[in-house]
């Protein structure tokens, strides 16, 4: 990318799409509630945009792929969305704000600018990203947090300072760790002493599964402001259920050229994060007697008997590689070649009675994502669970973590290569 020098007018707005960087020569503009300078810029990465506002004629130094990349706009931000950025900074007291809205609505820009207001009005200021799928502050598969010390137009670019692994990019099926992972960074920031957090919520806003997360979330958190950015009143059926909570609702508008991701672009984004996250990493192994497993049945039960290996053998009609008994649940792992036939699951299921089942095969523990975890119960990075070896009970597991500082993994339910590519998810028969 060549570099061009543009002049603009104050009051001039536009909107600047990655891969680009800008960087002002003379006036001053503004993004997102961050005032830049002479000498000052910023890169923006592929798949991201953001709007700027010229506050002064200026002098801007561009470096974009082509003419597409730098649009103008009658609309720098939404007037409701600095209206409520002056509702906020008058706050007398101790704030929580669950931030809701559908895919590709502006969550993650509104989330910033009020924070980078937040923080210019003396306010010390959380940032929860509970976006598992497309995430600025956190691998995929977390929910992130950081507590901001200076304003900034692109979270994705401060690492965070605390994460809860809910182990997949979707929280369907998950709800229970989704709530759970906001509840725990919330607390952190408050004893941190924050004056502010600021919650940027899935745009996972319908059905019944994606409703209960959220109501769920909400009636937990009683957070004192619930915002809905909303472009026809999407949100309108899923508001209608919170209002009998403490909470007070605030509608806004969409910004009016939001770019919206396509899937691919989303999944690429996320490859890219996965590989910073893996970056420098190597294969270690773990013995699952010296560590907790969470997520999983795998390790806390003990070896199944040759005895009932036989007879669940017969009931299955496959080969069973390795098993784990214990109280309540029951885990086999089968051969490549051994079918999984529904009708003998059930039979198996009425045989162990009460016990949970779980019957996988070995392929089912090859490129799972986990997350990693200190003995403080802290999470400390992301690993591939590569493959088991059942004789040696050890784990197999690529990572950029330390080894001497695992206490525990936590398994996933989907799965990743070392390259950071997607490789589907683990079978219905989970572990």
């Amino acid at each position: 990318m060549h570099p061009q020098l543009r002049k603009f007018k104050a009051g001039e707005s536009f909107i600047l799409e990655g891969p680009s960087s800008i960087r002002v020569v003379s006036g001053e503009v503004n993004s997102l509630g961050v005032k830049m300078l002479p000498g000052q810029g910023i890169v923006i990465p592929e798949f991201k945009s953001l709007p700027f506002l010229v506050e002064k004629d200026c002098e801007l130094e561009l470096r974009v792929t082509g003419e597409s990349s730098l649009k103008f706009s009658e609309e720098y931000l939404p007037k409701d969305w600095v209206e409520l950025s002056e509702k906020l900074a008058s706050v007398d007291r101790r704030f929580t704000v669950v931030v809701l809205g559908d895919l590709d609505s502006g969550k993650s820009t509104l989330t910033t600018f009020l924070a980078n207001v937040l923080l210019q009005r003396g306010l010390k200021v959380a940032v929860i990203d509970a976006d598992t799928g497309q995430k600025d502050l956190g691998a995929p598969g977390t929910i992130g947090m950081k507590i901001l010390d200076k304003p900034t137009p692109i979270l994705s670019g401060c690492p965070e300072d605390s994460a809860f692994f809910v182990g997949s990019t979707s929280p369907a099926g998950l709800i229970d760790r989704s709530i759970a992972g906001v509840l725990v960074l919330v607390n952190k920031a408050l004893k941190a002493g924050v004056d502010a957090v600021l919650i940027d919520t899935t745009g996972w806003v319908y059905g019944r599964e994606a409703r209960e997360l959220k109501t769920v979330m909400i009636n937990a958190l009683t957070p004192e402001f619930i915002v809905a950015i909303q472009r026809r009143g999407e949100l309108e059926s899923l508001l209608r259920s919170l209002v009998t909570t403490s909470s007070e609702i605030i509608r806004v508008s969409a910004p009016k050229n939001v770019r919206a991701r396509s899937r691919s672009e989303r999944k690429a984004i996320r490859s890219r994060v996965f590989r910073k996250y893996l970056k420098g990493g190597k294969r270690i192994t773990l013995s699952m007697r010296d560590i907790a497993i969470q997520y999983s049945f795998l390790g806390s039960g003990g070896e199944l008997d040759e005895e009932k290996a036989d007879l669940f053998q017969r009931i299955l009609g496959g080969t069973i590689i390795y098993g784990e008994e214990f109280e309540d649940f029951l885990l086999l792992v089968l051969d490549e070649r051994s079918p999984i036939d529904t009708s003998m699951l059930f039979k198996l299921r009425e045989t162990v009675a009460n016990k949970a089942l779980r019957v996988l095969r070995r392929s089912d523990f090859k490129n799972v994502l986990c997350g990693l975890l200190d003995k403080e119960g802290c999470f400390i990075g992301l690993g591939i669970l590569e493959d088991v070896d059942f004789k040696l009970r050890k784990l197999n597991i690529y990572t950029s973590v330390e080894e001497r500082k695992i206490a525990a993994v936590q398994i996933g339910s989907m799965k990743v290569n070392r390259e950071g590519m997607e490789e589907g998810w683990i079978g219905s028969w989970r572990f």
